[in-house]
């Protein structure tokens, strides 16, 4: 108990420092898997293709109204091409990938925190999360888009348990650019706000939240009109969306064998993590998990994985990682 003291009295900023030397180490091995996952070359091809083509306004639904990350990746390219790099799009996918999963494995340990997680746990959180990242690569490009959202998902919910409200505004309009599926960070907001006993804070925290919700449709439906209908793209397995997609996901083998490796024993765990869990915490929980889940069975294919860590690193995970820091609690009482 001695020893657990000390441990527990270092100052945050070496909390911080030990945080940011997992985040780089383990921004480096998730890095080179994401990468190997479908090799370099494979990525400076296809996924070059993609990006091109929601430049060039060429993608089906819902690609072509992803801008903001592909947008963003397809400039540096070709920056890093007209600085005569070599391998110039390869080079910048990895130093991307490399600076994104930095910034999500920090943003996990914050968000962590802020959740009550001790640091010890929410460094576990995330080697866990590192190793979740290793199995999430099927049928994969890189994704730039997806991991983007997760850090905006990440901030977003650390500013809510922080009752920050005012950063969500801005927060949902670049994440409404970036992808079609951020519409729940407002809606976390205002589910947190509620139940917020502060009447000043209260106030603020719903009518910025409603502000946001109205501010993601507006860019939602101005790409729209923008870019023009676009049809949905066929899976490679002949279903379209909807229920064709839906029987695929339940019948496909690989489905259930990925979604069993990605979550593991996390769900069993989160279960025991409510009871302590902060109240902003289950407002996410009763937000994301009901809306999520169902809308990504009917119009993704659930065998790639990294279409749930959102869910993964905004419910399931910080509820596993209440549960696992009160277990000796649990064994000594």
């Amino acid at each position: 108990m001695r020893a657990m003291h000390t441990a527990n009295s270092t100052t945050p900023r070496a909390w911080w420092a030990a945080a940011l030397a997992a985040a780089v180490l383990l921004s480096l091995i998730s890095g080179f898997n994401q990468v190997k996952a479908m090799g370099l070359s494979w990525q400076e091809e296809h996924y070059t293709a993609r990006l091109e083509a929601v430049a060039a306004g060429e993608a089906g639904s819902p690609w072509q109204y992803r801008v903001l990350s592909d947008g963003l990746t397809l400039a540096a390219i070709h920056a890093a091409e007209a600085a005569g790099v070599q391998r110039a799009a390869g080079v910048t996918m990895v130093a991307i990938r490399i600076a994104q999963n930095i910034a999500l494995f920090l943003l996990l340990f914050g968000y962590l925190s802020a959740a009550g997680v001790s640091a010890y746990a929410a460094l576990l959180g995330m080697m866990a999360l590192a190793w979740i990242m290793t199995l999430t690569n099927y049928n994969s490009d890189l994704a730039v888009n997806t991991y983007t959202e997760i850090v905006l998902y990440l901030a977003a919910g650390w500013c809510v348990l922080l009752r920050w409200s005012w950063p969500i505004l801005p927060m949902t309009v670049i994440a409404a650019l970036n992808r079609e599926t951020s519409g729940l960070i407002p809606l976390m907001l205002l589910a947190s706000a509620y139940g917020w006993t502060d009447p000043r804070e209260r106030v603020a925290g719903l009518r910025i939240g409603a502000a946001a919700l109205a501010a993601y449709g507006v860019v939602f439906c101005g790409l729209r009109l923008w870019f023009g209908s676009r049809g949905w793209e066929v899976h490679p397995s002949g279903a379209v969306q909807g229920w064709a997609l839906l029987r695929y996901n339940l019948t496909f083998d690989r489905s259930w064998g990925h979604l069993a490796g990605t979550f593991s024993l996390l769900p069993l765990l989160a279960v025991f993590g409510w009871r302590g869990a902060p109240s902003a915490l289950k407002a996410f929980t009763l937000v994301v998990l009901p809306v999520w889940i169902p809308v990504h069975l009917l119009f993704s294919a659930v065998a790639e994985t990294r279409l749930f860590l959102v869910p993964l690193v905004v419910v399931v995970l910080p509820l596993a990682m209440l549960a696992v820091q009160r277990m000796p609690e649990a064994e000594t009482a």
